[in-house]
């Protein structure tokens, strides 16, 4: 395939459980336009370089298969095969996230090539756990996410348009990739800000993608240290985008979304001491019952107890009155 319209580029690492159900979903595209598949495996130590190679194999006429020789991390892979691709857009899907629509790659040209004003393109879609069970099928609209407008809201809401749902110009994210940070501890975060800064998003409203949310990834870690340090090193990469587009930022709008951001921080976490002190309220009176039950239990077992000794008591009153009388019976036949 000499000129694709399209290049769909798929980074892996270890993600064997679902690299198949995205190559299938890439596959079953139906186009107007020829389209390539680059994908590109970090040094996995599981299977998936084995499903990714059987795919290409099969369909070899459409699947471009690369493999780093040891893991070079998610942003030099990306850079790496981005290089490789040759179509005029590049459409982003990760190798555990998959796409619902057949018509995906058709919706989103038709919109970019009519909209000369956009060149980087995104769509609704649905959310799934690790188990493939759906917890949002429209996941902007049913805020699981909000969805950023501009620079500076993506900026200051560390803000998500999901990478798996992108279409954008090659040349473009090629542009954004000879600037992207190595080091950054989210590259997609990165590029939304450059692509912000660079062009206009334009969104189909359609769930197309289905994003696979699995916690203790590296973008939500479980370990309190990672989130941490994460959100560190996430406010050095805001500072150094305030810093170097100042002009891009509009500065009564980021206030605005601190001061919001801080109420609904405030807010939580009221709602959350209050849930903190119900719930030391419901010990504690969960306890006085155990306690007052426990006096209770004493009572009756003193209760018992004395009942016992009363018993005996009366046991050796009767055997002592049986004895006084065996004891004149027998008196009286002597």
């Amino acid at each position: 395939m000499k000129n694709p319209l399209v290049s769909v580029v798929c980074t892996s690492f270890n993600k064997e459980k679902w690299i198949a159900q995205a190559i299938e979903s890439f596959l079953m595209q139906e186009t107007s336009f020829e389209f390539e598949i680059l994908i590109i495996d970090d040094a996995s130590t599981d299977a998936s370089s084995k499903i990714i190679r059987k795919f290409a194999n099969e369909n070899p006429e459409k699947i471009r298969f690369f493999e780093n020789e040891k893991n070079l991390g998610i942003v030099k892979t990306w850079k790496k095969i981005c290089n490789k691709a040759r179509g005029k857009y590049i459409a982003r899907c990760d190798g555990d996230d998959y796409w619902i629509k057949k018509d995906k790659l058709q919706k989103q040209v038709d919109l970019l090539e009519s909209n000369k004003d956009s060149k980087w393109c995104n769509t609704e879609f649905q959310t799934e756990n690790e188990k493939g069970e759906i917890l949002f099928k429209k996941s902007f609209a049913e805020k699981f996410v909000k969805m950023p407008e501009d620079f500076t809201e993506m900026l200051i809401s560390k803000g998500f348009t999901n990478a798996s749902t992108w279409l954008v110009d090659t040349e473009l994210m090629k542009e954004v990739n000879n600037i992207l940070d190595t080091k950054t501890p989210d590259d997609t975060f990165d590029i939304q800000l450059e692509l912000f800064v660079k062009t206009k998003l334009s969104t189909i409203e359609e769930p197309m993608v289905a994003y696979r949310f699995a916690t203790g990834s590296d973008s939500h870690p479980e370990d309190l240290s990672r989130i941490q340090e994460r959100n560190q090193r996430l406010l050095q990469t805001q500072i150094k985008f305030l810093q170097k587009y100042q002009e891009k930022v509009n500065f009564l709008q980021a206030i605005k979304e601190l001061l919001e951001k801080q109420t609904t921080l405030e807010n939580y976490l009221a709602e959350k001491e209050i849930s903190i002190l119900e719930r030391n309220k419901l010990l504690s009176d969960r306890q006085k019952f155990i306690d007052e039950q426990g006096l209770i239990i004493k009572h009756h077992e003193n209760n018992v107890k004395n009942l016992e000794n009363n018993i005996e008591e009366l046991e050796n009153r009767k055997w002592f009155g049986l004895h006084k009388i065996i004891h004149k019976d027998s008196s009286k036949e002597k």
